[in-house]
């Protein structure tokens, strides 16, 4: 059966509105995607959900129960609610990274359709995903009634986990030798630190190489992971 659905997300910024437009057309999980460009202050804006996988993944979200809720890192949340049609905990960017890195609400590509997030949220998720203990990462979990973690490789690691420390005040560095120095998509697993593989989303990202013990791989298809509690 072929289903169409119109996405629409519509976001206030100071003075401006922006409007992105996303028409996917289901049929035995084949996606035809549309990505609507979005103009904003003069800057363009758009989304990754042009790859299929990620966004299976996210449709996959959809055969969860219905009040489950999603951990993952803020820049997922908004297509986990609307993809997936479930509760993200986080899905706005932490008010230090707009203003330390001179986006969003400057104006600047992406960050500006999303609102900031809860201090609190940002620091409890970026702990979560830092954690060496998984007890510890569960018990901030069942804080927001949180159930599942979902996360995208390579994308969190290569180009979104240095936001995680920082979001702490942390050094990516300690975790991931020269991470900012190393152009994203030759960043990789030989310069994960021994505190790296200690942290949580790093065992997510690579759990073929890394021992998960506390959450089971319900969904994995080479780009979107998703983790239960076991």
């Amino acid at each position: 059966m072929e289903r169409k659905i119109i996405i629409l997300l519509i976001s206030f910024g100071i003075g401006a509105l922006a409007v992105l437009v996303i028409s996917l057309v289901v049929h035995n999980y084949n996606y035809s995607v549309k990505v609507q460009k979005i103009e904003f202050k003069n800057k363009t804006a758009n989304f990754y959900l042009s790859d299929k996988k990620i966004l299976l993944g996210f449709d996959f979200l959809q055969t969860l129960p219905s009040d489950a809720v999603i951990v993952s890192w803020w820049d997922h949340g908004a297509m986990i609610e609307a993809i997936g049609k479930r509760k993200a905990i986080i899905k706005g960017p932490y008010e230090k990274l707009v203003i330390s890195k001179g986006i969003g609400t400057k104006g600047l590509k992406g960050y500006s359709f999303f609102k900031y997030e809860s201090p609190e949220k940002i620091v409890d998720t970026a702990n979560l995903f830092l954690s060496s203990d998984e007890q510890k990462a569960i018990m901030i979990m069942k804080k927001y009634n949180a159930n599942y973690i979902l996360v995208v490789y390579p994308e969190d690691f290569q180009h979104k986990f240095w936001s995680i420390p920082d979001a702490l005040n942390e050094d990516p560095n300690l975790y991931v030798t020269d991470y900012m120095k190393t152009p994203p998509e030759e960043i990789n697993f030989e310069q994960i630190t021994t505190l790296g593989k200690q942290a949580l989303i790093i065992k997510l990202l690579f759990d073929n190489k890394l021992p998960v013990e506390k959450f089971t791989k319900i969904f994995d298809n080479g780009k979107v992971k998703i983790y239960s509690i076991k």
